[in-house]
């Protein structure tokens, strides 16, 4: 009746009052009982939704125990995504949490409720939740004993509330050590200290909170990490860096605790046992230049025994010898005895020290006898005169104290000589007890300290006191005696010694190298090899041998050496791998003439040592001397780059280019080699060579007058000391006075030479050349003949350059063609012209340029050129127009020529056209010329023949010349010529209508000197084209001339005459009558008298016997009188061939001149093109 009452009157509320929230508020105002739970499940049903009035149900329901009806409330809402999950979470929080404050502490059911409390609050710790929940969470979770779920909603709670950041973190921290996971704590405490808005104070608080528990959490690495960061902030808190540097020392982290250590030490600098924490800690970290700071600080605090050796011990690491030293020396001598004084001896020693070292061993021998090392040591330091008072005193006291050994006594007496008392060295030597040194070792001794205080005389003097008391077993003392008496070049008494010392069996070395030392240069061979033999036997070292071998090689004692190889063969082992065997084994071969051998030989001895530049010189030598033009480029190219900064290598280098004729190349070494050895007149003249074979003639010049200009004064001092210069020397000389002085010196200096014994071979080449060069050539055939007689021989090349001379043909050809006749391919190819034999020549020539030993021979090349073109086809074709007089003359010509044989054939057409007043009353103004000419050796000379004909419509002739030329003797020269109706140019009109005939000749001498003399004679005969005479004659003239020579000018200087008298007919021929004017007289065709007389200059420059490829030219001038009218007369020409390429040649001639017989007519003048091609 009571229920249904409450329905009633809740639902008539209800209705009363629509808004159900307010009803809510109402009810929940009323006491919690059976009537407010009645009430609420009235709402309920009114409003199933509801969400508000099923957690209030609920919550009544749990507080009145009824949890199983509120879960059924709450449950179905408590799952899912829906956003009242929750909420409907929170609602089932506090039932469980009801439940578990309801049942008593031994209820079996509240492990259950626990674990669904648990359950419900990690659910919503995944949740949205508001931080209120989150509180609750918060308290729930210590309700059940879970502060890790504690820990992460005040997590949680600490990140949504900025204000309360803190407050809540700490409480977090808190529960995670309460959870026993101080790694989290130390985490949450890391990210307080990094917070701001709070005192340092307690930022140091938090921050050694969160070093302690990440110590605590075993991690420790972390705890370092997070020091480092606060080290900026904390770095002169005390109470910090002794924290972190604890925890470095644990981790043994030294690097980190050198960092937290450092800046503690300087809070207290002073305290020793902060120092010595901090030593440790440096010297952990291998740290040691900052540990001797510390270790030194801590001696200059407490300077006691344990802190000093430390430091001598830090030092000892750290290389700081002097430090050290000077720790263990104030150790060692407040305890003598102790370790510390070894080890401060050893360091003295090794600094050379040798004050403290003298010093400390003082105090530790006071008592007792030197050790053997320290007695070494002892010695050695006095063999330096630095420390020699030092070791005077130590050693004065010693010896009279203690028995000391003879090495003691030596040493106190040298190292008083080394302080200038040599009378108190050797007063010590002979205060020595005597059964400690005999006479003869004393004297040794004493000898031994003179020689070292400068007076090696007195040293040898006082040995040769005792000599006669040495026996053979005094070997020191017979060395001793070699070594002084060999200094004071007293030799003989020096190998006596030595000897004396070798028989006795003596180990020293050098007394076997100064015996064969000696015994060479005396030219003992026989003894050195003896004694190198000897010494190989008794040291069994191959050097010894190799000795041995040297000797013999020097003697050129070629049997002994090849006895000496053999027996080295015996022990291939012992002797291959030395250079040196393989060396002597070359320079055998090399002799033997075994190339192979002897290049196979150098080889092996350069294998064996790669890097050595003088096995390298020598192959490169052996390759310039003996060996082959391929090998030696290689070699050459091989060590080009070391060989530019090395001088050892120049001379070969330059000698070896020029041997390959690459002369240009080898320059550069002969200036290396000049500049390194410029008073050896051989270099500076094979330079000179070189400068000369590349282009460079000028050059070449003014280095062999240096030469000769050094050469000159040496020669002098040699005659006057009746010690002639080397052979190659005096023959240099003598070319070079040749040269700078003239034929005549030269021959008077050889003549000199020769008749003072050195009648060599090569003086007397030298003499025929001087000779031949001043064409003395009765005395050049004087002294060839000599030298047959006197059973010797000079080159080929003399005996071909007489019969030259002679033209002696049939001399020259069996010269060529003797086997035994060694001429160079230039002398060769010249005999053979001379014969005419120009096919056969250039065959020669040809076969001479393609070898590498004469294919850079300027000469040969010029003759090869010049033999081509003689022996090519070519063609040209010339245009000239010139004035005769009162003759105008057009000529076009073409032209070809050939070889046939050993003999030229040429072939002209031309073409031609007369005009001006000459002309003016011929029939035919046009004429064509066809001409064949040979020229050929004959007899013993040239010659040449030419026939053609000159064709008009009317008037045509046939015409003809022979000329020949030949020797008359080694200056004169013949010409022999004739010819028959040859075109005359005497006149305008002479050209125009008529021809000459005549017999000529002429003799040219050579005077010497580039002078010359010339004589002709002709007889003549003129006459019209038909035959009509109009006179003949005779035609003398003459002349003499010089030259000058400068590089490609020549220079000629030239007197000249002639003189020409013709009988002329009575009246012009019928013939002529309508072709001349008919005032016409004969002498104006052609002369009756005429002479001339003047001077002469013509400049020839460029190369004027080349053939196209080469320009050149010439300017000309004479300037005179002639008669009969006694007018000036003078004559200009000019000429300029320009190659227009190897084969072609361009030529360009102008004259002008007004020398004529007819001085009614016009100068004569003109100007000529040719072309010519060589096919």
């Amino acid at each position: 009746m009571v229920l249904a009452s409450t329905v009633g009157f809740c639902g008539a509320l209800y209705f009363l009052f629509p808004d159900s929230h307010r009803t809510l508020d109402l009810a929940a105002r009323h006491q919690r009982d059976a009537l407010s739970i009645a009430y609420l499940r009235v709402l309920l049903r009114t409003d199933p939704d509801n969400y508000r009035i099923r957690y209030s149900l609920a919550n009544e329901l749990a507080e009145t125990g009824q949890w199983e009806e509120a879960r059924r409330l709450v449950a179905p809402l408590a799952y899912g995504t829906a956003p009242s999950v929750p909420e409907a979470r929170l609602a089932l929080l506090h039932i469980d949490r009801a439940m578990m404050r309801q049942s008593l502490a031994s209820d079996p059911r509240r492990t259950g409720i626990r674990a669904g409390i648990a359950e419900h609050i990690e659910k919503l710790l995944s949740l949205p939740v508001a931080p209120k929940a989150l509180e609750t969470l918060a308290e729930a979770s210590q309700e059940i004993d879970r502060p890790d779920l504690a820990a992460r909603a005040l997590q949680r709670l600490a990140d949504l509330n900025p204000a309360g950041r803190r407050h809540w973190l700490e409480l977090t921290a808190r529960n995670w050590l309460a959870h026993g996971q101080p790694l989290k704590a130390a985490i949450v405490y890391r990210t307080i200290a990094m917070s701001d808005g709070q005192t340092m104070a307690a930022r140091r608080n938090y921050v050694m909170l969160a070093l302690d528990n990440f110590v605590a959490s075993n991690n420790g690495a972390a705890a370092l990490a997070f020091a480092d960061e606060m080290l900026g902030q904390f770095g002169t808190d005390p109470v910090f860096l002794d924290r972190a540097l604890v925890i470095a020392q644990t981790q043994n982290d030294v690097h980190r605790a050198q960092r937290f250590g450092r800046p503690l030490l300087m809070l207290s600098p002073e305290a020793v046992p902060a120092l010595e924490r901090q030593l440790d800690i440096e010297l952990s970290a291998s740290a040691l230049p900052e540990a001797m700071v510390l270790a030194t600080r801590l001696v200059a605090l407490a300077p006691d025994v344990q802190h000093r050796t430390r430091l001598a011990q830090i030092a000892d690491w750290n290389s700081s010898q002097e430090v050290a030293m000077k720790q263990w020396a104030i150790l060692a001598l407040g305890n003598p005895s102790g370790a510390a004084m070894e080890r401060a001896l050893q360091i003295a020693h090794a600094r050379d020290e040798d004050k403290l070292w003298l010093e400390l061993i003082g105090k530790a021998t006071h008592d007792r006898d030197l050790t053997a090392g320290e007695q070494a040591t002892l010695l050695a330091i006095a063999q330096r005169a630095s420390s020699s008072r030092d070791v005077v005193d130590f050693l004065s006291a010693y010896c009279a104290r203690r028995t000391a050994p003879v090495e003691l006594w030596i040493a106190l007496s040298e190292a008083q000589v080394l302080t200038g008392d040599l009378d108190a060295g050797i007063a010590t030597l002979r205060r020595m007890p005597p059964s400690l040194i005999g006479p003869v070792e004393a004297a040794r001794r004493e000898a031994i300290l003179l020689e070292r205080a400068g007076r090696p005389g007195d040293g040898l003097a006082r040995l040769r006191t005792v000599r006669a008391q040495a026996g053979p077993g005094d070997e020191r003392y017979l060395v001793l005696l070699g070594n002084l008496a060999w200094q004071a070049d007293s030799r003989a008494e020096a190998v006596h010694a030595y000897q004396a010392a070798w028989k006795g069996n003596t180990d020293q070395v050098h007394v076997a190298e100064r015996l064969i030392e000696a015994d060479n240069a005396h030219g003992e061979y026989e003894g050195a090899i003896a004694v190198a033999r000897e010494a190989y036997r008794r040291f069994d070292e191959p050097r010894w041998l190799l000795l041995a071998m040297d000797s013999a090689s020097r003697a050129q004692r070629w049997n002994d050496l090849r006895a000496l190889l053999a027996s080295a063969k015996d022990k291939p082992g012992q002797f291959e791998q030395l250079e040196m065997y393989w060396l002597l084994a070359g320079r055998l071969a090399q002799h033997d003439g075994k190339t192979a051998a002897a290049r196979t030989a150098y080889h092996r001895a350069l294998a064996l040592n790669p890097a050595s530049v003088s096995d390298r010189v020598n192959l490169l030598w052996f390759e310039i001397d003996d060996g082959d033009p391929v090998q030696l480029s290689g070699l050459i190219q091989k060590w080009e780059s070391e060989a530019s900064t090395d001088p050892a290598y120049w001379a070969p280098y330059a000698a070896g280019l020029k041997r390959l004729h690459r002369s240009k190349e080898s320059l550069p070494w002969f200036e290396r080699q000049l500049r390194a050895k410029p008073d050896e007149p051989a270099w500076t003249l094979e330079y000179a060579e070189a400068l000369s074979q590349a282009g460079r003639g000028d050059d070449a010049v003014a280095l062999r007058r240096a030469a000769y200009e050094q050469l000159r004064p040496q020669f002098q001092k040699a005659q006057q000391l009746g010690t002639p210069l080397a052979p190659p020397l005096m023959l240099s000389y003598a070319g070079l006075v040749r040269e700078f002085e003239g034929d005549a010196a030269a021959q008077g200096l050889l003549i000199d030479i020769i008749q003072q014994g050195n009648s060599s071979g090569p003086m007397r080449e030298l003499l025929v050349d001087s000779l031949l060069a001043q064409k003395k050539y009765d005395s050049a055939r004087s002294w060839l003949q000599r030298t047959r007689f006197d059973q010797g021989a000079l080159p080929a090349r003399q005996y071909l350059a007489l019969a030259q001379v002679d033209n002696d043909r049939a001399q020259i050809a069996a010269i060529l063609d003797s086997p035994s006749s060694h001429l160079s391919a230039v002398e060769r190819v010249s005999g053979l012209q001379q014969l005419g034999r120009n096919t056969e020549a250039l065959q020669l020539a040809e076969a001479a340029a393609r070898d590498s030993e004469t294919a850079d021979n300027p000469w040969l090349a010029e003759m090869t050129t010049q033999l081509r073109w003689k022996q090519s086809k070519r063609g040209g074709i010339v245009a000239e127009k010139r004035q005769i007089g009162n003759l105008d003359l057009r000529m076009l010509e073409l032209n070809a020529g050939m070889p046939v044989g050993d003999a030229r054939a040429t072939v002209k057409a031309a073409r031609m056209t007369l005009g001006g007043s000459s002309a003016a009353f011929l029939r035919d103004r046009s004429e064509e010329d066809l001409s064949a000419a040979a020229e050929w050796q004959l007899a013993d000379g040239d010659a040449g023949i030419t026939v053609g004909t000159n064709h008009r419509r009317q008037d045509s002739l046939f015409y003809g010349r022979a000329e020949w030329t030949g020797q008359l003797g080694p200056a004169a020269r013949l010409r022999l010529g004739g010819s028959a109706n040859m075109l005359s140019e005497e006149s305008g009109l002479m050209r125009a209508i008529g021809k000459k005939s005549k017999l000529d000749s002429s003799v040219t001498i050579d005077l010497g000197d580039s002078r010359y003399a010339q004589l002709g004679i002709a007889g003549q005969r003129y006459a019209t084209r038909d035959g009509e005479r109009l006179g003949s004659g005779y035609r003398l003239e003459g002349g003499v001339g010089t030259s000058f020579r400068r590089k490609d000018l020549i220079w000629q200087v030239r007197l000249s005459a002639s003189w020409e008298h013709n009988r002329l007919a009575d009246s012009l021929p019928a013939s002529l009558r309508g072709v001349v004017p008919p005032s016409t007289l004969v002498s104006e065709i052609v002369p009756q008298k005429f002479a001339w007389a003047g001077v002469g200059s013509t400049l020839f420059f460029g190369d004027q016997d080349s053939v196209p490829g080469h320009w050149h030219g010439l300017v000309d001038g004479i300037l005179g009188e002639q008669w009969p009218d006694r007018r000036l007369g003078y004559s200009v020409r000019a000429m300029l061939a320009v190659p227009l390429a190897a084969r072609n040649e361009l030529r360009f001639e102008a004259f002008h001149s007004n020398v004529r017989s007819n001085v009614t007519a016009a100068s004569n003048n003109g100007i000529r093109f040719s072309y010519q091609h060589q096919f």
